[in-house]
């Protein structure tokens, strides 16, 4: 499955409703590596938080998974703040896994949101739609740019 801007852009609103409906007030987005800096933008925006840290890590290169590396040096949470992570997708759990046991005694809350998730067992906080573990989904800035 493609996924253009346009689409993309709809969904992050979309995500948005989601959030808004039930949200509490977070003092930060943390996104998961610099590709989704899109979505991050997009609710930053929207939800008028003006602060997005990044969390370089991954467990993903290219079509294969490969071991969780972070390379982050570090993030700074405050312990009575509330902190929502976003990512594009989630498909296996294993990032979303390691940044909570490293990161969520760090702060009161710390809440997962995504555009699509393929995981059946856990659920992200928030989520626009579920797919299946066999679907390839490709992003718009995922595409080389000669193409």
């Amino acid at each position: 499955m493609f996924i253009n801007h346009k689409k993309f852009k709809l969904h992050s609103i979309v995500l948005w409703k989601v959030i808004r409906d039930i949200w509490p007030k977070y003092y930060w987005l943390i996104c998961i590596t610099w590709w989704w800096l899109h979505l991050a933008y997009y609710l930053s925006k929207i939800l008028k938080i003006k602060k997005i840290q990044n969390l370089n890590i991954s467990s993903y290169s290219g079509r294969y998974y490969s071991r969780i590396k972070d390379i982050t040096d570090w993030i700074e949470l405050k312990k009575d703040k509330k902190y929502l992570i976003v990512d594009d997708l989630i498909d296996s759990w294993k990032t979303i896994e390691l940044v909570l046991k490293k990161y969520s005694w760090l702060c009161k809350q710390l809440d997962i949101a995504t555009l699509y998730h393929k995981w059946k067992a856990k659920k992200p906080d928030y989520f626009i739609e579920e797919v299946s573990p066999k679907e390839r989904i490709e992003f718009y800035y995922e595409k080389d740019i000669d193409e």
